[in-house]
């Protein structure tokens, strides 16, 4: 504001030119002054804009780690449940296995009793035909 009415104050005393060397000296040291004065404003805003922005970086580092850690939590969490369902799958199918072993070995004396029990007749009717 200051600025703008020195500037018109020197652009009117020029255009008529009554503006002298002190009073030219004059109005540009105001101006030079006012100039300062609001550079130092701009400097100190720059300052608490550079305090802020660490302090968000900050904010934002931790937000981060939190947000990490909540993650590989739940991570943790679905691989651990992922696991023991695996572990059931692992145990059914070793069950399954066992009585399908099992089923087989029965299978497989069965069949032996039955062709002993072939072989016995097939010798009962030899020895009954001699």
């Amino acid at each position: 504001m200051i600025l703008r009415r020195l500037g018109r104050r020197l652009a009117d005393r020029l255009d008529r030119r009554y503006l002298t060397r002190a009073e030219l000296t004059r109005l540009l040291a105001a101006r030079d002054l006012e100039l300062s004065a609001r550079q130092a404003r701009l400097s100190e805003r720059g300052v608490e804009l550079a305090a802020q922005l660490q302090e968000l970086i900050a904010q934002a580092k931790e937000l981060a780690e939190e947000r990490t850690k909540e993650l590989t939590e739940e991570l943790a969490k679905k691989l651990v449940e992922e696991l023991a369902e695996a572990r059931h799958r692992a145990e059914q199918a070793y069950w399954l296995a066992w009585d399908t072993a099992d089923s087989v070995e029965r299978l497989l004396q069965a069949d032996l009793r039955l062709w002993q029990a072939i072989d016995t007749m097939e010798g009962d009717r030899a020895r009954r035909m001699d």
